[in-house]
């Protein structure tokens, strides 16, 4: 069921002055003349970039690394491999790296099968057609989704279901049709959330998981708000605008609730969450949001890169993508109590102050 949503109005949530201002504990940078980074992903001390190798000409071409942060202070790259068109996005399962790529010159792109296992250097394990332009892409082991903004001439909006258990020789699983071109995926309880443009509304959808080959349709909403990033946790779902702004969903009724916004600049790069705490790649700064409550998400503090693109995340690690390499951060670690004097006991659950 397609639906457009009476909704209320979004709540600009108060924002105490800003406390986490990492210093970086580490830089990559991208070898020379390899164009600008633009897509990040971190799966344990790996992170894999991809960036866009446009030539002067106009020719589309694009490169991918792997990066080793188990020294956060002091990054290795481990593997360097060129692709034929610009790579959207990267998605892990195992040793096997996902990577979409698209040459607007031949209005096709690919999904990249790269194998990250030892011993390096890594190789494209496979390389499947992908007709359109391809924008998010997900692993459902052993099944992998792509999405697809559809590019004329029969090719239209729709999600690209591939059986990858044997990651040399991908095969043709399922194609769903959507009305409206995506830009995020996002995955949480036996669901694929995607979210996108639909020309005059954005478009919120979700998927039943349970047999990848054959999603069925949950949930379909007509939005005022276009979503570029989504994260979710549970029934909440966190995400970025195409103006910047986070915005809060809450999903557990039967209606969206749009809970809580933060403003944020534009243009949005990438959104990650560790816990509570929501890392906005935005502005070209990095935001870090603290969302424990809800109703009252605030900013928690910022890190000024002026170029940041996308933003990952490890067990002890953020990783800051920005057009010429990437930081490693330390995680946000939450505030401080501070134990205030001069309470009754009656007033013990006022006694902690939070310092930010």
């Amino acid at each position: 069921m397609r639906r457009v949503p009476f909704i209320c109005c979004l709540l600009a949530a108060a924002a105490p002055a800003s406390a986490w201002t990492p210093a970086p504990l580490g830089r990559w940078d991208l070898p020379a003349g390899r164009g600008a980074a633009v897509t990040l992903q971190l799966d344990g001390d790996l992170a894999l970039v991809g960036a866009d190798d446009t030539a002067d000409n106009g020719n589309p071409g694009g490169w991918f690394w792997a990066v080793d942060l188990s020294d956060p202070a002091a990054p290795v790259q481990r593997a360097e491999l060129e692709l034929t068109g610009v790579p959207a996005d990267i998605a892990r399962h195992g040793d096997i790296a996902a990577v979409v790529w698209y040459h607007v010159r031949i209005n096709r792109g690919a999904l990249a099968l790269i194998d990250l296992g030892d011993p390096p250097p890594p190789g494209i394990a496979a390389e499947a057609t992908v007709f359109g332009a391809p924008t998010a892409v997900a692993w459902l082991p052993p099944y992998v989704v792509t999405a697809v903004r559809g590019t004329g001439a029969g090719i239209g909006d729709h999600l690209l279901v591939q059986y990858a258990a044997d990651p040399g020789n991908p095969v043709y699983a399922d194609t769903v049709l959507l009305p409206f071109a995506p830009s995020a995926l996002a995955l949480g309880d036996g669901l694929l959330y995607v979210s996108g443009d639909a020309g005059s509304l954005a478009q919120l959808e979700w998927f039943d998981t349970s047999d990848p080959s054959d999603m069925t349709l949950v949930d379909s909403w007509g939005l005022s708000l276009h979503f570029v990033a989504l994260d979710v946790q549970g029934d909440l779902l966190h995400t970025l605008r195409e103006s910047g702004d986070y915005v809060l969903v809450d999903l557990s009724g039967d209606y969206l609730w749009f809970r809580a916004a933060l403003d944020l600049p534009s243009p949005p790069g990438g959104l990650a969450r560790s816990g509570d705490a929501i890392y906005a790649a935005a502005g070209g700064n990095l935001t870090v949001i603290g969302a424990g409550d809800p109703d009252h998400p605030f900013t928690a503090g910022t890190f000024a890169d002026g170029a940041a693109a996308d933003v990952a995340l490890g067990a002890d690690v953020c990783a800051l993508l920005d057009a010429t390499g990437l930081w490693t951060l330390p995680l946000f670690d939450g505030p401080t109590p501070v134990f205030v004097s001069g309470f009754r006991a009656a007033d013990a659950d006022r006694a902690v102050l939070l310092r930010w």
